[in-house]
């Protein structure tokens, strides 16, 4: 009797949070669970205690994950076009992705994508008003 061999796709940080992104565009953040997420996969739950600590984990790199898409345009002359071209990709990314917009990151003690869009914000900000005042 011949023997099948099945090669699975080795299991990593970026499948698990790839299909978790679209497990919770499809139904909601609420229907994500891990048991769920690994039913997915095609591997037991436990196995993605693996890549993320928990489910918490596993949700704020999602968040990040939405939020380092955002355009972040440093090449762009103009400070109001930079930050209108930003607002304009986080809109369309957070439409695509509703379920980022509804999250409490309060108490959050880990680093955020959003952080790097704040920064960005600010030097284009800091060289529009350098740019006023010559």
């Amino acid at each position: 009797m011949a023997t099948r061999s099945r090669t699975r796709r080795p299991l990593t940080k970026e499948r698990v949070l790839e299909k978790a992104i679209a497990l919770a565009d499809k139904d909601g953040i609420e229907a994500l669970s891990m048991r769920r997420l690994g039913q997915a996969l095609g591997v037991e739950a436990m196995s993605l205690y693996n890549h993320v600590a928990n489910k918490r984990e596993l949700i704020t790199a999602m968040v990040d994950s939405v939020v380092e898409q955002f355009e972040l345009p440093d090449d762009e002359p103009r400070w109001d076009a930079a930050i209108r071209r930003c607002a304009i990709s986080a809109h369309d990314l957070l439409i695509e992705h509703e379920w980022a917009c509804t999250l409490d990151r309060a108490g959050n003690q880990e680093p955020i994508g959003g952080i790097a869009v704040l920064e960005l914000i600010q030097a284009i900000a800091s060289r529009g008003s350098a740019m006023a005042e010559r």
